[in-house]
């Protein structure tokens, strides 16, 4: 949660200074994250963050150390003291985020990373559902939001309470209720409020997910069918997969799930096309050689054909974002089959082939831009084959006796 009245000192340029007092940091990460989150329900912010410094200082490759110092550097985000302060807040935050995915990049916290760094960039394709709210329950779900953050979830509730009945049509805030209630162990309390949020936005990712979690010892079963919800209402949402791995390996499920974050291919100068790779991992990876092939045959299915031998550049047919999607697709899936290469991805997509759900995974697994209006329609037109993917194909469960 953003706190826009928190100034901070510029000492936060220099993260690796110690505490007044100290001559060098203590032994513990978990010693220095509970000092932080003590500072914090202080409201001495400055300490807060030299202390989560030095915890990532201590053990750079700690998740926990990053995942906290991520959640308080989103907190901060945009109240440094000056412009050079609120830099380095931003890009230490994306460091965190970029390292959290690395570190676990299968995981719920990579995930959560993928997620917050979709949203600091730019990239995020599904916005959060809003609704027209007076002042006053803006005002009422902002000093909830800080108490919570002040890990005060029981002082949080009233406050929750008046911004729902303020602004009852608003989504968001009915699952922020929820939510705290989650925190507090009230489950069934929190289950009912989550449906009226979703009730409000059928289609709202954190919605479903949340719900999952609240589900997840009174009704397993369900708790996996929300978290396919969640998945499908934002297939980019990296959090939700992380719950529905979570659900689908806790039911003896199998994961077939394999993350890939695809090239973008984009139009250039003088009717060229520019190929836009990943950054290349740690490892060389197999799939590397098999993305490449991916960005040429969608090129190819966008640059003007040749049709009549002459040479001569002609019309590029009509082609759909899907249609050009499945072309490069199937370009990588048969050249996997002559060459009898395994690659966690093109496996996945192979499978789908198999099952007859390319088109569903083509939207799921490499949705963009140019794609989202096509997914959009498909979501509320073809539902059930979209579930029928996600439950036989990637997160299948065991057969009932």
């Amino acid at each position: 949660m953003r706190c826009p009245a928190l100034v901070l000192a510029l000492s936060i340029l220099a993260p690796s200074l110690p505490l007044a007092g100290q001559t060098s940091p203590p032994a513990s990460v978990d010693a220095l994250l509970d000092k932080a989150t003590a500072a914090v329900q202080k409201q001495d912010y400055d300490a807060a963050l030299k202390l989560h410094n030095q915890a990532v200082e201590l053990d750079p490759e700690n998740l926990k150390a990053r995942m906290r110092r991520i959640g308080f550097l989103g907190m901060i985000q945009g109240a440094g003291g000056n412009e050079e302060a609120n830099r380095w807040i931003e890009e230490t935050l994306r460091e965190d985020l970029r390292t959290a995915s690395r570190l676990a990049p299968d995981s719920r916290e990579g995930g959560i990373a993928r997620d917050a760094l979709a949203q600091l960039e730019g990239r995020k394709l599904f916005p959060e559902p809003s609704a027209s709210c007076s002042e006053a329950a803006a005002a009422a779900m902002g000093q909830a939001e800080q108490l919570l953050m002040a890990d005060k979830p029981r002082e949080s509730l009233p406050h929750y309470r008046k911004a729902v009945e303020l602004c009852p049509g608003h989504p968001v805030y009915w699952v922020h209720y929820a939510d705290v209630h989650y925190v507090l162990g009230e489950l069934q309390e929190a289950a009912r409020l989550f449906e009226k949020g979703i009730a409000l936005a059928p289609w709202y990712g954190p919605g479903h997910r949340f719900l999952a979690d609240t589900l997840a010892k009174s009704d397993p079963e369900r708790g996996y069918h929300e978290a396919v919800l969640a998945v499908l209402s934002d297939p980019t949402y990296e959090a939700g997969w992380a719950t529905l791995k979570d659900f689908t390996l806790g039911l003896n499920g199998t994961w077939l799930r394999a993350y890939g974050e695809k090239p973008r291919v984009a139009e250039g100068a003088k009717d060229g096309l520019n190929i836009i790779l990943p950054a290349p991992g740690e490892k060389k990876d197999p799939d590397d050689v098999a993305w490449m092939m991916y960005a040429l045959g969608k090129a190819a299915a966008m640059l003007p054909q040749t049709p009549d031998g002459s040479g001569k550049p002609q019309a590029a047919p009509a082609r759909t974002p899907l249609e050009r999607e499945k072309q490069a697709v199937l370009t990588v899936l048969q050249d996997r089959r002559e060459r009898g290469e395994k690659t966690s991805f093109w496996d996945m997509m192979g499978r789908a082939e198999r099952a007859g759900f390319l088109e569903e995974a083509i939207y799921v697994h490499l949705l963009d831009e140019d794609l989202l209006p096509g997914y959009l329609e498909l979501r509320e037109k073809g539902r059930d084959r979209l579930v029928r993917y996600v439950e036989t194909v990637l997160a299948p469960l065991p057969p009932k006796p």
